[in-house]
């Protein structure tokens, strides 16, 4: 998408609006990913709470939170075909 902004408005648009633009296109796809992700986070949540019977504690949910990213982000760096196969 960045590359297609700076396509087609590169030559008749100011630099700082471009990098405000994609600025916020980054901003948007780091915190959606938080979104799709919360039934994920949610229920390493409810595993934990339901084998220890007691609460998650703060430092528990960030870690779940990074691991759970750490995983997605390998998976789409080692197989970046992946979006081709969501069709079939």
């Amino acid at each position: 998408m960045l590359g297609a902004l700076n396509k087609y408005h590169g030559h008749d648009t100011s630099k700082f609006v471009l990098g405000l633009t994609s600025m916020l296109i980054v901003v948007n796809s780091l915190s959606s990913f938080q979104i799709y992700a919360m039934p994920v986070f949610d229920n390493l949540e409810f595993r934990f709470t339901s084998s220890m019977n007691k609460p998650c504690p703060r430092w528990l949910r960030s870690g779940f939170r990074i691991f759970y990213g750490c995983v997605a982000f390998f998976i789409s760096v080692a197989l970046p075909f992946l979006p081709s196969l969501a069709g079939i």
